[in-house]
């Protein structure tokens, strides 16, 4: 099962891999975790927003959405606050990850 999930996240990830002496229980909570994030994600489908394959921890806030443009693949960790009042907004690009 660890050879098939590293498979899958090496798509986005090329350098991607689980430490061997990880066990499957660890593994399964990863996944867990991931699954519940890219749901939360998934809410911005209800402010007609492309998620683009977003990861939100808990507790993600925006505030200004519409001034927020982010590229693929955005992980924004637990408690993230953004908010976009500036003249231009904020914009993330691919592969940003915030904690």
């Amino acid at each position: 099962m660890k050879k098939i999930i590293e498979k899958i996240i090496r798509l986005r990830n090329p350098g991607f891999g689980f430490d061997p002496d990880l066990n499957s229980g660890s593994v399964i909570q990863f996944l867990w975790i991931q699954m519940w994030n890219i749901i939360r994600a998934l809410s911005m489908l209800v402010y007609l927003r492309n998620p683009k394959w977003a990861m939100f921890g808990s507790s993600v806030r925006m505030f200004n959405l519409s001034r927020i443009k982010w590229g693929r693949f955005l992980r924004l960790g637990h408690r993230v606050h953004l908010s976009a009042l500036g003249k231009e907004g904020i914009t993330l690009g691919n592969n940003v990850g915030i904690g």
